[in-house]
């Protein structure tokens, strides 16, 4: 599937330099979040750090106004509902990225991609809460996710092939580096207590 339409949910720091990587790429992106001291801040820094790259010859002009025109604030999730791809972008607390998942499936169509920018917790926990376990995957920039080259998709057990194609395209688009990773939970499953992560690189 073609990926035109980016919601970055969350716009702190690490959703900040997603939506501005995305917008730089030519998606079409709306930052959501609910606090909108918050989102007034993100869309400052945003307009900043585009003046910035350009200022500091990394960007064009032309290529600053255009991912300008291409961002959007939404103060609300239902806003970004015709997302192709949502990139969940939350602090690492397994309750609130189940909670965004949940509300995230019911508010989009069913074929948006739902992504989560998690470093530690497991993908499989957050898509097996919702309708759609095979379109959702780990998207892990590294920092600062803006400038950093590797981009990392990693794939849970349900994730589907057609969901990482569309992903890694999108990282391409965002001038990373994708490298995919498979998510193997540790012997227990998932859920038990103190399981983790190992992955593998796929070749």
């Amino acid at each position: 599937m073609a990926v035109n339409r980016i919601s970055v949910v969350w716009a702190g720091s690490m959703g900040r330099h997603i939506a501005c990587a995305a917008a730089l790429g030519g998606f079409e992106t709306t930052i959501e979040d609910v606090r909108p001291r918050v989102l007034e801040q993100a869309m400052d820094w945003l307009r900043r750090t585009l003046d910035e790259g350009v200022a500091q010859g990394r960007i064009s002009v032309e290529e600053a106004r255009r991912a300008l025109a291409l961002l959007h604030a939404a103060g609300h999730m239902e806003e970004a509902a015709d997302a192709d791809l949502v990139i969940e972008a939350g602090p690492e607390e397994m309750e609130l990225k189940t909670e965004l998942f949940g509300m995230l499936d019911k508010f989009t169509r069913a074929r948006t991609i739902l992504a989560t920018s998690t470093r530690s917790l497991l993908v499989a926990d957050m898509a097996a809460i919702t309708q759609r376990p095979e379109r959702c995957i780990g998207m892990r920039f590294l920092e600062p996710a803006l400038e950093a080259r590797r981009l990392e998709l990693v794939r849970a057990p349900e994730t589907s092939e057609e969901t990482v194609e569309a992903c890694r395209e999108v990282g391409r688009r965002m001038g990373k580096d994708v490298v995919t990773l498979d998510e193997l939970p540790a012997a227990g499953g998932a859920n038990a207590p103190g399981a983790r992560v190992e992955r593998k690189p796929e070749l």
